[in-house]
């Protein structure tokens, strides 16, 4: 199994770096700045669920408060996110996506959209089939662990 495991792995890091590398073609070209994963974690979980505090974009990053204070102080500069106090407690700062950081995430969301729907169309319906239940069952195992 470790035989195997370790050429999954291998093939899952060729994979990714394919489509990171074709993707910035069409990511980065623009006004988009290259983010690191745990930036781009955070744009993604504040996109998926709305504005959050900042222990709860650490918490739920697995980081300390200093790490994701720096982290949002850096997409706060680059425009993606904005911070706003809580109007019935003015010690909570909540943080969010600003204009131009939704419109990126879903560009991105797009983007990344387009190229499963292009590698979804090149194989058969029994071979997507397949990949979605191995996919839900990896999601299943994930959510044990």
């Amino acid at each position: 199994m470790n035989k195997d495991a370790q050429k999954a792995f291998d093939m899952l890091v060729d994979i990714s770096d394919s489509i990171r590398k074709s993707r910035k073609i069409t990511l980065f070209k623009g006004e988009i700045k290259q983010l690191n994963l745990g930036q781009t974690f955070t744009l993604q979980l504040l996109f998926d669920s709305g504005k959050k505090t900042m222990g709860e974009l650490a918490k739920a990053a697995g980081i300390k408060m200093p790490s994701m204070t720096e982290s949002i102080a850096r997409l706060e500069k680059l425009g993606y996110v904005q911070k706003n106090r809580d109007c019935n407690d003015k010690r909570k700062v909540y943080v969010e996506l600003s204009a131009r950081g939704k419109k990126i995430m879903k560009q991105t969301r797009d983007i990344n959209l387009g190229y499963l729907g292009m590698f979804f169309s090149m194989i058969s319906g029994r071979e997507r089939q397949n990949a979605m239940e191995l996919l839900e069952k990896i999601q299943g195992l994930l959510k044990k662990i």
